[in-house]
């Protein structure tokens, strides 16, 4: 068609230039065919922007829940507590209401991951015999994001928490507040696993038969593109169908005489 002969023309010099004899008279179907044209050639070039920025969010994503897990084990190994752990052991009563950690929007819920069906949800259950200190045998409820009580994570791994809660606190364990992901929504931490000593692999690397349980694994969730989780806790892998980024505790974490390492 004449008209892919003068396009680039077009497009140098502009629609008000003059278009010689030779090229011809543009009638409307042409005028219609560039139209679509360009609107082709523009969702192609926005698509293609769109898929490298969110390569580039995935790829800030996984180092980002990497390092949180790798701040939260050495908190761990100086401290002998989970952040939230003595806050959450302290709860007087019969049972203990959930508790998430976040890395912003304890208070501002508009900072918060949406959820698919009953992910970021835990369902009643009992710490077993295990557990450590503060849950032996502690009934903890059923709760979901929205219900359960939210702690920040900064409040540990970047501010000093109180010291005879967590002795031997030798923070920051970041350089610098872990806010948002890089889609502007939360993090969100299920660490009552780790409480109640569950979804930790023994020495050789297997994984504990208390894995698993109502409690779920022990995730750090970022709900990706659609800032929606699909993960569910009780999974120990990344939803397939989700859009999902994030780090299995018990994937990296070993228990041994020394305590707990990050692998």
């Amino acid at each position: 068609m004449e008209l892919l002969k003068i396009l680039p023309r077009l497009l140098t010099n502009g629609f008000t230039s003059r278009i010689s004899k030779q090229d011809g008279l543009i009638n409307t179907t042409d005028l219609l065919v560039a139209t679509a044209a360009t609107v082709i050639l523009a969702t192609g070039v926005g698509g293609a922007m769109i898929g490298t920025l969110d390569g580039s969010r995935y790829g800030k994503a996984q180092p980002d829940a990497q390092t949180l897990a790798v701040a939260l084990a050495q908190f761990y190994k100086d401290t002998g507590r989970w952040p939230g752990q003595a806050e959450h052991a302290a709860i007087t009563g019969a049972t203990k209401p959930a508790v998430f950690l976040v890395s912003a929007g304890v208070t501002d819920t508009n900072v918060l991951p949406e959820a698919t069906g009953t992910a970021l949800s835990v369902a009643d259950t009992v710490c077993s015999v295990a557990s450590l200190e503060g849950f032996s045998g502690v009934s903890i409820d059923a709760g979901t994001l929205e219900t359960a009580t939210r702690l920040n994570i900064n409040d540990y791994l970047v501010r000093k928490p109180d010291e005879t809660r967590y002795p031997n606190w030798k923070g920051p364990y970041l350089q610098q507040e872990m806010k948002t992901d890089p889609w502007d929504r939360a993090w969100v931490l299920n660490l009552q696993p780790l409480y109640c000593a569950e979804t930790i692999l023994d020495a050789t690397g297997t994984v504990s038969a208390l894995t698993s349980g109502n409690l779920g694994y022990a995730w750090i969730l970022s709900g990706g593109t659609n800032k929606t989780v699909a993960t569910l806790f009780t999974s120990g892998q990344l939803d397939p169908n989700g859009e999902d980024a994030g780090v299995n505790m018990g994937k990296i974490l070993t228990r041994g005489a020394g305590g707990v390492d990050a692998d």
